[in-house]
């Protein structure tokens, strides 16, 4: 530990997803008077009503696989370690890093590091116009690059990765994939970009995008403070005729799967209006959970 003396810098916030927490440190934003400094993840309020048991068997599988792996050279490690003396909390965070290892060494994480790399790649592309990626990758971003020029839509730059913050469930932040802009109309929508095999529901998905389409506050990084999210004050885009709700606001989920059948990437509509019910009703769920008799 370094030593701090009474009069130097007291150590910089590092603003972000806390993983060992499991949910983002962020200041509150203007208005908002609380000395909260954690807020619930988006992803994570949206769950909040998922069947999540073959989730949790598959991560229980992974696990044991993964112990046993590599001549159970982890379970060796585990076996030494001294877990069993070591102090709750200590012994709380040793285990999930165990764990979390274990499912790596069998694959668990591959669909996520995936998933990410395919999210690096679009960012690194809106950013610099330069294109990155092995072949399947970068047929992909064409794809989806055809797919928009298809709707005459156009990537608005500087609108990627950003987080926002939604007063959803006392706090909810979230970090988009980008803006897009209607050529003909000027309307305005969020692009996610998905890289799941397939969707069982695109529930979670739509209340998602409209925490992120209703949320007042984006984090600027560079000035470290919260400021007007400037999706919530253009023309929305509009849902076209025949889709998922006409004539009403609705976000793109562009599926780019990073397995299985990965062309042509899609673009689905997903209803903003029909997300906001989503998001009520998992607001409720995390306020019963909270309020549950004993």
């Amino acid at each position: 530990m370094t030593d701090l003396y009474l009069f130097d810098d007291a150590p910089a916030t590092t603003y972000g997803l806390d993983k060992a927490l499991g949910k983002y440190r962020f200041p509150p934003p203007p208005g908002v008077t609380t000395k909260q400094s954690t807020w619930m993840r988006a992803t994570n309020l949206v769950g909040a009503f998922s069947d999540q048991r073959a989730l949790q068997l598959w991560l229980e599988r992974m696990t044991m696989l993964g112990l046993l792996a590599n001549d159970g050279v982890l379970f060796d490690e585990l076996a030494v370690s001294g877990v069993e003396q070591m102090a709750p909390e200590a012994q709380r965070a040793y285990l999930e890093t165990m764990a979390k290892s274990a499912r790596s060494v069998v694959g668990g994480d591959s669909g996520a590091r995936k998933g990410t790399a395919r999210h690096d790649m679009l960012d690194h592309y809106i950013s610099t116009g330069e294109r990155r990626g092995h072949g399947r990758m970068g047929l992909q971003l064409e794809s989806l690059l055809a797919a928009l020029e298809s709707h005459e839509l156009d990537i608005i730059p500087g609108t990627q990765e950003v987080h926002l913050w939604h007063p959803a469930s006392g706090g909810t932040v979230g970090r988009r994939d980008c803006l897009v802009m209607c050529r003909r109309t000027g309307q305005a929508g969020l692009l996610d970009l998905k890289t799941q095999e397939r969707f069982w529901t695109y529930q979670e998905h739509a209340g998602q995008q409209a925490i992120y389409h209703d949320a007042p506050w984006r984090w600027l990084p560079e000035e470290q403070r919260w400021s007007v999210n400037e999706s919530s004050i253009v023309p929305s885009l509009l849902g076209r005729p025949g889709g998922a709700d006409p004539g009403h606001p609705v976000a793109l989920l562009a599926h780019m799967p990073s397995k299985g059948e990965a062309l042509p990437v899609e673009l689905h509509e997903l209803s903003i209006g029909y997300g906001l019910e989503v998001v009520e009703c998992a607001v409720r769920n995390v306020q019963l959970r909270l309020t549950t008799p004993d």
